[in-house]
């Protein structure tokens, strides 16, 4: 019978980069948080901007209502030229200025 050697193997893991990795994911979103409140905001007043000028981006004017949507508009007791999509305010406040905040937040 064949006598075989013991042999032994042993690893060891270096998770070091791994930790950092890990510890730069917990605070990523902390430190995005102020950045991306400040975009929100500019998103808003953009939103707003648009509507109160019937403009889009570089100030061109919104394409005037059609004669048969300025006729519908009247019919339903709304100006019929103006605000350019706007009826009841659904579409512009559409937007909304919450944040949604996770459970440990």
């Amino acid at each position: 019978m064949a006598v075989f050697p013991q042999i032994t193997i042993s690893t060891k893991v270096d998770d070091v980069d791994l930790r950092d990795l890990l510890d730069t994911l917990q605070v990523l979103p902390r430190q995005l948080e102020e950045p991306l409140r400040q975009v929100r905001e500019y998103m808003l007043n953009k939103v707003e901007q648009r509507f109160d000028s019937e403009s889009g981006e570089g100030g061109h004017k919104w394409t005037q209502l059609a004669q048969r949507t300025q006729r519908d508009r009247q019919y339903l007791g709304y100006d019929p030229k103006h605000p350019i999509l706007y009826r009841t305010g659904r579409l512009r406040f559409s937007t909304s200025s919450s944040i949604i905040k996770g459970d440990n937040a």
